[in-house]
């Protein structure tokens, strides 16, 4: 699995970017339960911010 924030390998499973620390976990909408893909900044569905 690829690192969204700095494009390093991690091995399958991995919860964390070993080399930057970035969240590899994916993670919902808090307003429309939407999943977000890694590094989203906003939800696709309904514009909210990702938190």
């Amino acid at each position: 699995m690829n690192c969204s924030g700095c494009g390093a390998a991690n091995a399958a499973g991995a919860r964390f970017c070993q080399q930057c620390g970035m969240s590899l976990t994916p993670i919902s909408c808090g307003q429309c339960g939407a999943s977000l893909p890694l590094g989203a900044r906003f939800c696709a569905a309904c514009g909210k911010a990702a938190k």
